[in-house]
């Protein structure tokens, strides 16, 4: 995971505490300023949304990735 943004720690973490417990736990697990790698594609993905069910929406793009038109 290779850090790409600056967070706010303290705004980050006042919002976290606001949003449901499956959601905490995602955050904790996931912070949105990180680029993580996609598993069995190995596509470099950022964070979007963090879900209730315990998922993560990520976005491809071709800042990270080696696209072919």
């Amino acid at each position: 995971m290779a850090k790409i943004a600056e967070l706010n720690e303290e705004g980050w973490r006042e919002w976290v505490a606001t949003r449901p417990p499956a959601v905490q736990d995602l955050c904790r697990r996931y912070p949105p300023d990180r680029l993580y790698r996609m598993q069995p594609t190995g596509s470099r993905v950022t964070l979007v949304s963090y879900s209730e069910s315990g998922t993560v929406t990520v976005r491809v793009s071709g800042d990270w990735n080696l696209t072919t038109f």
